[in-house]
């Protein structure tokens, strides 16, 4: 009679470590896809420091579960630039972003001044740069059907559009 009770708890034990173990399992489960779920692994392109080869970069990413604001993350770490020696900036890190908007899968993307005068890392002109831009966004995001990309609300390479003061009713 015993023998059979050490071996009763024995196996009550071992239940007990069994059961700790997988509630243990299924906890950490719970954290790992409720916690990692929240980034996204992107690809970036980038310029080459020495030749003008545009490659990609893999960035993880926050995601917001929101397109829109996904866009203007992924949009904002081509800003910061490449985390490769190998590598250089597709615009000046002083550019902002003055206005994001997503419309009917078209990205609006207007961005400060600081975009045109590109310093010593940067080494495409403002059209290359924004080609390599909405490259990483089309990549990235293939609903997108068109990425309009403005300095300043200005078309670079366009004639300036300037609203004219009408006072006289002409």
């Amino acid at each position: 009679m015993q023998s059979a009770r050490r071996l009763y708890a024995a196996d009550k034990s071992l239940y007990i470590a069994a059961l700790m173990l997988a509630a243990t399992f299924v906890i950490s489960l719970v954290f790992y896809l409720t916690l990692h779920a929240e980034n996204a692994e992107r690809v970036l392109f980038f310029p080459g420091n020495i030749s003008d080869d545009i490659s990609g970069e893999r960035r993880v990413v926050t995601n917001f579960s929101d397109l829109e604001r996904d866009m203007e993350v992924l949009t904002e770490e081509v800003i910061l630039g490449p985390t490769s020696l190998y590598r250089s900036r597709v615009l000046p890190k002083d550019t902002g972003i003055q206005v994001f908007m997503l419309r009917d899968n078209v990205l609006y993307v207007d961005l400060s001044r600081a975009a045109l005068f590109g310093d010593d890392s940067v080494r495409l002109d403002f059209v290359d740069s924004a080609a390599v831009l909405q490259r990483s966004l089309q990549f990235n995001f293939r609903s997108l059907e068109d990425v309009v990309i403005t300095v300043e609300g200005q078309l670079p390479n366009e004639t300036y559009f300037e609203q004219q003061n009408r006072q006289n009713g002409a």
